[in-house]
């Protein structure tokens, strides 16, 4: 019984870092309609950018979050100007080419400049835990899971509470509709983008301590990641959280009970059914991605 529980634990909080990797991922798509094949690659910049304020500033991982955020922010309005605006009015396939040449572009620029050595941060209380004799709680997921949990309120506060969160949501909604209401949307698209940037910054900032870095390690996060946004119903904030949750207790329970290669094939299995049966996710609401 212990041993189940346990793994109900870590599937919980392996989850919630699923869930957060995912958030900017559906607000990308829920407001721009566009499906950001780079977005594994921008958690991994956000994971170097942390490992070298450890390294050479001896920052912690945590703390690192504070600069990452505005960062990362930066980064992607500048991505956002260069590379997708002057095509954002076009065939999503011109969008969706552009986000694949942003995947190939990041990951060799990351090869290029730190080569393919694995990297990985010490700091003094990572293998540290708390719970009972048989049940434990790593520090480190449990920090993750709660800047995970902070990161999805933040944000849905942001969206219901604030002139720019309503431009988006009102954006999503019906672009045309907003624009006739003087919202502008340009303007909402770029914010939107450099918001779901800046989320999966605080994620790579959260993972940082826990996984290992290096150039190609957005791709394992970036697959859990569409899975997790398809399953929860594309543009949709809560649904990405639970989505986050159901994919990380079955990477928990799959990797108890069969061979670790067999952990991904099974959560991709799922994201086939679901694509098969419920094409807008178990908690879609008709077409998802209405901004363009």
């Amino acid at each position: 019984m212990e041993i189940w529980m346990q793994i109900l634990v870590n599937g919980i909080l392996t989850g919630g870092i699923f869930a957060l990797i995912s958030i900017g991922l559906t607000l990308i798509f829920g407001v721009m309609n566009i499906i950001n094949f780079a977005h594994g690659e921008f958690l991994m910049i956000s994971m170097y950018l942390v490992y070298w304020m450890n390294v050479k500033m001896g920052m912690d991982p945590y703390v690192a979050i504070i600069f990452i955020i505005p960062i990362m922010f930066v980064v992607g309005l500048v991505v956002y100007k260069a590379t997708l605006n002057p095509i954002i009015e076009r065939s999503e396939l011109f969008t969706i080419l552009m986000t694949v040449a942003l995947m190939i572009l990041l990951q060799n620029l990351a090869l290029m400049l730190w080569n393919a050595d694995i990297r990985s941060i010490n700091i003094d209380y990572a293998a540290s835990a708390i719970g009972t004799e048989n049940i434990r709680f790593g520090i480190t997921k449990i920090a993750s899971f709660a800047i995970a949990i902070g990161t999805a309120i933040g944000l849905m506060i942001i969206l219901s509470r604030t002139w720019i969160g309503k431009s988006i949501k009102a954006t999503s909604q019906n672009r045309t509709a907003a624009k006739l209401m003087g919202v502008d949307t340009i303007r909402t698209y770029t914010i939107a983008f450099a918001l779901g940037i800046a989320t999966v910054g605080i994620a790579g900032a959260a993972l940082a301590p826990i996984f290992s870095i290096y150039p190609t390690v957005g791709t394992q996060f970036g697959t859990a990641s569409f899975v997790v946004v398809v399953l929860g119903g594309l543009g949709n904030v809560p649904g990405a959280i639970i989505g986050g949750l159901i994919i990380g207790l079955i990477d928990s329970i799959s990797g108890f009970l069969l061979p670790v290669g067999f952990k991904e094939a099974i959560y991709l299995g799922v994201f086939l059914l679901v694509l098969l049966l419920k094409p807008n996710g178990l908690f879609g609401q008709g077409a998802a991605g209405g901004g363009r």
